[in-house]
């Protein structure tokens, strides 16, 4: 599937909020199983998040700092791994 087609319903399914740390405006999309390592995205596998790449949940996604994973209902779970990104989650950085 195109970027096009699944970022317009992800947004609109998180009412345009980051469904990570649920405070910030989502501005870029993260797939759980990156594309560089055979990921696609699709409604499964991507996410509306803040930030990009080099800031926000997206970044701290990237680097592993913020885990996401799927809970037994199937829904997206975050956990952060350090005290940094539980704060950042928090609202507190």
């Amino acid at each position: 599937m195109a970027v096009e087609t699944v970022r317009p319903v992800l947004f609109e399914q998180a009412r345009e909020i980051c469904v990570c740390c649920r405070r910030r405006p989502a501005q870029s999309m993260h797939e759980h199983k990156r594309r560089s390592v055979g990921g696609k995205v699709s409604f499964e596998n991507s996410v509306s998040v803040c930030g990009d790449g080099s800031r926000g949940c997206h970044f701290y996604l990237q680097n592993r700092a913020i885990i996401m994973a799927l809970d037994h209902n199937g829904r997206w779970t975050f956990t952060p791994r350090f005290d940094f990104a539980r704060r950042w989650m928090e609202g507190r950085s």
